[in-house]
């Protein structure tokens, strides 16, 4: 994921998410989240999304100084399977979809 002139990803597939700056590739930051397994994201605001495949959701600071965790939750019905979907942000909404349904939460700034 590219926010601003830095590249947010997890590494190796294992759930790190990493900080790299895009014109050079040196990397900023790298540091184990809450959740385990592969990670997808999406930012917004500053921040970005994080979904785990064990069914995590976690929110951290986009920023490249260093892997700065805010939260994070394990989304209802996850567990028996994989979560390998992407979040979403749509107007000031995250859909995350865990398996068979699609969950909706706030996350518009007051």
């Amino acid at each position: 994921m590219l926010v601003g002139d830095y590249l947010y990803g997890d590494f190796d597939d294992q759930g790190i998410p990493w900080c790299a700056e895009l014109l050079t590739g040196q990397i900023k930051s790298k540091k184990r989240g809450t959740g385990k397994g592969s990670a997808s994201f999406a930012a917004a605001d500053g921040c970005q999304y994080i979904h785990f495949a064990d069914g995590t959701a976690a929110l951290a600071r986009a920023t490249p100084d260093a892997y700065a965790e805010l939260g994070s939750f394990k989304v209802p019905g996850s567990g028996e399977r994989p979560s390998w979907s992407h979040p979403v942000i749509l107007q000031g909404k995250l859909y995350l979809r865990e398996q068979d349904r699609i969950l909706c939460y706030d996350v518009q700034a007051m």
